[in-house]
């Protein structure tokens, strides 16, 4: 399963967690509507304070997982090109970027010496990862 906010199964940790949490919810209200006031003790209290907190934890999980950002484009264009030589056109059909945008971030990152280009066999303009030596990744 992939972590990255781009990923279905990002959303699918964040719902399975919001499940989780509303399962524990509804059995602690269970617990609470069965229990009558001269039968408590401080082990219901004690119960009720575990079971409170374990929602808390998920609820803060699916907070994590709704607060991080979406992949920039820069991270968007990487990755593209780590899976393939792309064009222009290619990279702009994958991140739905217009083309202004894509050549900044194509100029910044062959600045940066990241990306190389050159001239595919059909006279087209195509971008590639730098690839890095093995004792410098």
């Amino acid at each position: 399963m992939s972590a990255r906010p781009d990923s279905p199964w990002h959303y699918a940790r964040a719902f399975y967690a919001l499940v989780k949490a509303e399962s524990r919810l509804r059995k602690l209200i269970r617990f609470v509507g069965r229990t009558e006031s001269y039968l408590q003790s401080e082990s219901d209290d004690e119960m009720i304070l575990d079971c409170l907190n374990e929602i808390e934890q998920h609820l803060n999980f699916v907070r994590q997982i709704a607060s991080n950002k979406p992949m920039d484009l820069i991270e968007k264009i990487q990755a593209e090109l780590a899976l393939k030589d792309c064009n222009a056109g290619q990279i702009k059909d994958a991140t739905g970027a217009t083309y202004p945008e894509i050549f900044a971030v194509l100029k910044q990152l062959t600045d940066e010496g990241k990306v190389s280009h050159y001239f595919d066999n059909n006279s087209v303009l195509t971008y590639q990862m730098k690839k890095q030596p093995f004792w410098r990744v």
